[in-house]
């Protein structure tokens, strides 16, 4: 494949555009290190949160970007589908939900869905997880995934086949819902079904740390 006759109609080569070379073999990602600009800059937003940086995830080799901003009435989370030039921006979580989100993560789910999630560390502390379609617009309410959050708390989305998985930092303290916990940092991990809703109990993937500021998470096999 010449990627120089390949940029006027797809700026980008994904895992899906490129066979293995055994059938035992998956392709999980493609680097694109040839790839050129196409077409002039243009602004999606100005008032993009300078804390978090926007996130990409492939929905059924659709690319789509998700990112938070912070306007006068609040803070909301925002998607755009990057394979039209049509496509308008969408508030999946709008200033009106009254949510403060902090960072973001998003991932494909199954085969035509997908999810974004953030952290929250005020009002609605916890780690949060929003449902998405195949063109990036909300489906169903935020769901909280769990209530315990803090300074440096992280999450990370990643896809599967028939669904997908969350893992994140979380700290615990006095001022959770559950005092009585042992205080402390943990990293958790809560599988996810093939439209992004949770799949299953919440599992302590470490806990008793003094520190966890950050987690991340590969693709998933089959």
């Amino acid at each position: 494949m010449n990627l120089g006759d390949r940029l006027p109609q797809n700026p980008l080569i994904t895992a899906r555009d490129v066979k293995p070379s055994l059938p035992t073999l998956e392709v999980v990602s493609v680097f694109n290190a040839a790839a050129a600009r196409v077409g002039e800059p243009f602004t999606l937003t100005e008032n993009a949160s300078y804390e978090a940086s926007p996130v990409f995830a492939d929905i059924a080799g659709r690319p789509m970007l998700a990112w938070i901003e912070r306007g006068n009435g609040g803070t909301r989370v925002v998607t755009r589908m990057l394979d039209d030039a049509n496509a308008e921006s969408i508030d999946v979580v709008p200033e009106s939900a009254g949510h403060a989100p902090m960072t973001i993560a998003a991932a494909a789910m199954g085969t035509d869905s997908a999810a974004v999630a953030w952290v929250e560390e005020t009002s609605q502390r916890g780690m949060w997880l929003q449902r998405l379609d195949a063109d990036g617009a909300p489906v169903g309410s935020p769901v909280q995934l769990t209530a315990f959050a803090g300074g440096g708390s992280r999450i990370d989305l990643a896809p599967r086949e028939d669904g997908g998985a969350a893992v994140y930092s979380v700290v615990i303290d006095s001022s959770a819902d559950d005092p009585t916990v042992r205080e402390g940092h943990e990293v958790r991990f809560q599988r996810l079904d093939e439209t992004g809703a949770p799949r299953g109990g919440e599992l302590k993937v470490i806990s008793g740390l003094e520190q966890a500021v950050g987690a991340s998470l590969a693709r998933l096999g089959g």
